[in-house]
């Protein structure tokens, strides 16, 4: 059977990563991945979560507080966030997120993968959200750790990379403690229609300076095992 968004000519590790995306969503089976020294866990957003009130609620808010990280911002709702966590992850065969479970159990964030039947054996980290800003020092950058091993067991990258506002030092700064370096910048064309924004690629034909910038960053050999 082909998956929707399934390249057409799916390469066999290609179809092994959607396959796996896919068993972990239906949530069959109990899957999680355990971060180091205690400090929680990685839970995979499934089939169960959906129409979860309290969890649609968390997203919505941190979606909402961290609006600017993002290359599209709008009036955050529950019913947007229901109909996300449906359409833009669940049904979505190469994009997997995960709930960063502090020890305590309380979820402070999420983070995945995103496009990654775009291009054979490359993975792009997504959504990387620190929803809860005060305790569990420390696990974002556990969490990252322990995406990429995962990924690096199974699926044997030759690339790991993520996008993020150039001007977001914060963030770039986090993401050089994990061990991801500058690539590129990759031009971006602000729009605005009935009090949504978007940031996106720029039309060919458009020469003009850009509106903003991602720094698309990879992470180093040496942090895949190479």
């Amino acid at each position: 059977m082909t998956l929707a968004h399934e390249p057409v000519h799916c390469t066999a590790a290609q179809a092994r990563l959607l396959h796996a995306f896919a068993a972990i969503k239906r949530g069959s089976q109990p899957f999680t991945l355990t971060l180091p020294d205690g400090a929680g866990q990685l839970v995979p957003v499934t089939e169960r979560h959906d129409g979860d009130a309290a969890l649609l609620a968390e997203f919505s808010r941190w979606r909402d507080e961290n609006a600017f990280a993002f290359p599209t911002q709008f009036a955050v709702t529950l019913d947007g966030t229901s109909r996300w966590l449906r359409k833009g992850l669940l049904d979505v065969p190469d994009r997997l997120l995960f709930l960063v479970q502090a020890a305590d159990e309380t979820f402070v964030g999420h983070l995945g993968f995103a496009n990654c039947s775009e291009v054979a054996g490359v993975l792009e980290i997504d959504n990387v959200v620190r929803g809860v800003k005060h305790g569990a020092p420390g696990i974002m950058a556990a969490a990252m750790q322990r995406l990429t091993d995962w990924a690096q067991r199974d699926f044997s990258p030759r690339e790991v990379f993520l996008r993020v506002f150039a001007d977001n030092t914060h963030a770039v700064r986090f993401y050089e403690r994990c061990g991801y370096v500058f690539d590129t910048l990759l031009p971006l064309r602000r729009s605005e229609d009935a009090g949504r924004i978007t940031f996106a690629t720029p039309a060919a034909a458009d020469t003009r300076p850009a509106d903003a910038h991602f720094a698309r960053m990879i992470l180093q050999p040496r942090h895949l095992g190479a």
